[in-house]
């Protein structure tokens, strides 16, 4: 209980959620995914910005660390470049009337794939307190990207019949 009393951020948190659903179930449906979108593009705006400058040394000048920590500002500029793809995807979805044609596509997913690959970036790049413990980080690449894999495969069999 100690966590929850006196934890301001935390009810913040669950206000904010609590308020988007509200206000989600209220409002008619086209309105909330452009919301939504456009606060996605400026999210992923603001963070690509913060970090396309970094990136940029470390992709085209080739200035890395020694121990491969610009994983974790490669990754915070894809999934800030994946979150303003998705969120101008979105728009011009919405604004275009929801085609069936632009629906499960490669570029209708490219938004989400951005932001997966950048988060999968993130989260095993190297640190002081890594979490994926006793196992190099290329073994964890490559079980990760299997496991992608097979779901892909498993959810295009079951959707496709």
């Amino acid at each position: 209980m100690k966590h929850i009393r006196g934890n301001w951020l935390l009810l913040r948190i669950a206000v904010v959620y609590a308020l988007y659903v509200a206000i989600g179930v209220a409002v008619p449906r086209p309105y909330i995914f452009s919301i939504v979108s456009i606060l996605a593009t400026i999210g992923g705006t603001v963070l690509f910005a913060r970090y396309a400058r970094e990136a940029w040394r470390i992709v085209w000048n080739q200035e890395r660390g020694s121990y491969g920590a610009h994983h974790a500002v490669l990754g915070a500029a894809e999934v800030g470049l994946g979150l303003m793809y998705m969120g101008l995807f979105r728009l011009t979805f919405n604004y275009f009337g929801q085609p069936d044609t632009w629906q499960a596509t490669w570029f209708s997913s490219l938004g989400l794939f951005m932001v997966a690959k950048g988060v999968f970036r993130q989260g095993t790049s190297p640190s002081d307190e890594a979490l994926l413990i006793g196992l190099p980080r290329r073994f964890w690449n490559w079980m990760l990207f299997a496991i992608s894999v097979m779901l892909a495969f498993l959810a295009g069999t079951y959707f496709n019949g």
